[in-house]
């Protein structure tokens, strides 16, 4: 299982490009099903603004970067913090307390 803390900052790759979008800065996931959405990419380049792509878009996430099939998948100019209803963003609720299913 990976932890928030492990995913925030891994570079996401364009396998087709051979080129890092950006990092992992954060993702949106459904606070009943806790089906994960989409995650918010922090660019590499000063001025640029942060960035979304679909959870369906990230195609693997090993141990020391993301990959995703081309650069076309970032929703660019759109992808705001604000959530949807029954939607939360994962750096909301750090820092608090969970129980596991398994009661742990």
């Amino acid at each position: 299982m990976l932890r928030f803390k492990k995913l925030q900052g891994l570079p996401v790759v364009a396998r087709f490009e051979g080129t890092t979008l950006g990092k992992l800065d954060d993702f949106q996931w459904d606070l009943i099903t806790g089906e994960i959405y989409g995650y918010r990419i922090k660019p590499t380049a000063m001025f640029a603004r942060p960035f979304g792509i679909r959870a369906a878009d990230l195609e693997h996430i090993g141990r020391e970067m993301a990959f995703v099939r081309q650069e076309t998948v970032a929703e660019r100019g759109t992808y705001g913090r604000g959530g949807e209803t029954g939607r939360a963003w994962a750096s909301a609720y750090r820092g608090i307390n969970v129980m596991l299913r398994g009661g742990n």
